[in-house]
């Protein structure tokens, strides 16, 4: 998990082109926690660019 971890830091830091795992991880997550999808995707839509 740190590996991944540091992986998706460093590309947020760069170029932005990697397609995360740990995304999908934290969305099947936060659907077991009950918090709605929409809420979870409003949050990396409204991240600084």
């Amino acid at each position: 998990m740190p590996a991944v971890t540091i992986e998706a830091i460093l590309d947020l830091a760069g170029e932005r082109g990697g397609h995360f795992r740990l995304i999908s991880c934290e969305l099947a997550s936060r659907d077991a926690y009950g918090t709605p999808r929409e809420l979870f995707i409003a949050f990396f839509a409204a991240a600084p660019a």
